[in-house]
């Protein structure tokens, strides 16, 4: 019987820090700055990828300021796929949400509607975020998906960590 106990015991103090290692999020903290002759655009130009970030994050939350030339956003999502509504300086309406991937990454889904002159341009957006090795690179493949017409395009932007 103290044999049984002694292993029990012995067993939950082994697979505690296994069971934990499991549940890390990757932190993104951070100011990140897009390295163009790192990043893949395709065809695309560069200007579809956001230029510079500055991403703060806890246990549960993740703020993101995105600044794109003139144009600044927070984001503030928590980590458990929950949607935030935002609306940005230029009106659009956002619906963002973030879930972990695990110790190296997340993905971020983001669902907008931009007014304009003529009519709404609605899409999705979904990122995947992955965190390089050193903690000083941040990979995100994008892949937007335009509302009505028009074809989906993907990209894969490279920041380097400031």
């Amino acid at each position: 019987m103290k044999r049984i106990f002694f292993l029990t015991i012995l067993c939950s103090v082994l697979l505690r820090p296994a069971i934990f290692a499991q549940s890390k999020t990757a932190d993104f903290s951070g100011s990140w700055t897009l390295a163009t002759d790192k990043s893949s655009f395709g065809k695309l130009p560069a200007v579809v990828a956001v230029q510079q970030m500055t991403v703060t994050q806890n246990a549960n939350k993740l703020t993101i300021i995105s600044v794109n030339g003139e144009n600044k956003n927070t984001y503030i999502n928590t980590l458990d796929n929950q949607p935030a509504n935002i609306i940005t300086g230029a009106g659009a309406k956002i619906i963002s949400s973030v879930q972990s991937n695990g110790e190296k990454g997340l993905q971020r889904s983001l669902q907008a509607s931009v007014p304009n002159e003529y009519d709404k341009i609605q899409y999705t957006r979904v990122e995947t975020w992955t965190l390089g090795a050193d903690g000083k690179t941040l990979s995100m493949a994008v892949t937007v998906t335009p509302g009505g017409a028009g074809s989906p395009y993907s990209f894969t932007a490279v920041y380097d960590k400031q």
